[in-house]
């Protein structure tokens, strides 16, 4: 078991990090090849995860790809899908709470993203365009962004939570996912996602932002994927999450800077309140009542 986790991290890690230091090589984010190398690194521990069970002759059972919606089961799946937008929704309306000088109504940020195209519409017809794309976004994001969060999901909640499980018990195992989980975006932070590249302790006060953010986001998916038995509301709720991150924006006053370690973006720690909150009560409950001893019917022991 140990020697298993040991191969997946190696392989997740150094084809991650080597491609991640390879795109630092072409100038970082910015460079034609940014995009691709991010989608390419997100989909890197699924292939790792693929790869250590052909080296160790597990083969490809048990890779929580199934599907129950038995039971009430469907409930995860539903949380996942509609839980996460409304917890970003709820850090970003904390967010303009504390600081009302940055909330504008008719959302003079949003007007200036759109630029001509928002010149001649009213107010109401802007908040009208507002409401129809967040609705588009919360059915399609999970949609949209289905294959590379299933290449990151089937590695982290697929392979290496179970396996951590059975060695150290859910709440353990929930926590040391979140934080290799965050430690694994390193270089891109380095690069200057999320947090940018000009505030103080300069990279690693992002990277530290990053561990704590996985951590507790992480404590979601993984309490899902365990009462669930399946990867699925991990991938959905990772989708919707990517999908739905800057959605708070839209009711961001035009010229304001964004401090993204505040918000109103999720990574911040107010615009990120209600992600934060509902992640330590799923860590808490890991700890307090582990699903992982309730559903052993499909959430297997290794």
């Amino acid at each position: 078991m140990k020697k298993q986790l040991l191969i997946f991290l190696t392989l997740t890690f150094g084809l991650s990090w080597g491609l991640a230091f390879w795109l630092m090589s072409q100038g970082g984010l910015s460079s034609p090849y940014g995009l691709y190398a991010l989608i390419g690194m997100m989909m890197l521990p699924a292939l790792s995860s693929l790869l250590t069970r052909l080296l160790t002759g597990q083969g490809f059972r048990s890779m929580y790809l199934s599907v129950s919606l038995r039971r009430g089961d469907w409930k995860w799946y539903l949380a996942a899908w509609l839980g996460i937008p409304l917890l970003i929704w709820a850090g970003a309306a904390l967010y303009f709470a504390l600081f009302p000088g940055d909330l504008d109504l008719r959302m003079g940020y949003f007007r200036q993203l759109l630029g001509e195209a928002a010149q001649h519409l009213t107010d109401g017809q802007l908040m009208g365009s507002a409401l129809i794309q967040l609705l588009m976004g919360v059915l399609t994001a999970p949609v949209l962004n289905l294959l590379p969060c299933l290449g990151e999901e089937l590695g982290w909640r697929g392979y290496l939570l179970p396996r951590l499980c059975s060695l150290v018990g859910e709440g353990p195992a929930s926590v040391l996912t979140g934080l290799i989980w965050g430690l694994w975006h390193a270089p891109v932070i380095m690069m200057g996602h999320n947090y940018g590249l000009d505030y103080p302790g300069f990279p690693w006060a992002g990277v530290g932002a990053m561990v704590l953010f996985c951590l507790f986001v992480g404590g979601i998916l993984n309490r899902l994927t365990v009462l669930a038995g399946s990867c699925w509301p991990a991938v959905i709720g990772h989708a919707a999450l990517n999908g739905l991150a800057q959605s708070g924006l839209m009711l961001l006053k035009a010229g304001v800077t964004i401090n993204p370690f505040i918000g109103p973006l999720p990574m911040g720690i107010i615009g990120g309140m209600g992600l934060l909150v509902a992640g330590a009560a799923c860590l808490f409950q890991s700890f307090a009542r582990p699903a992982y001893q309730i559903r052993r019917d499909i959430f297997i022991r290794y």
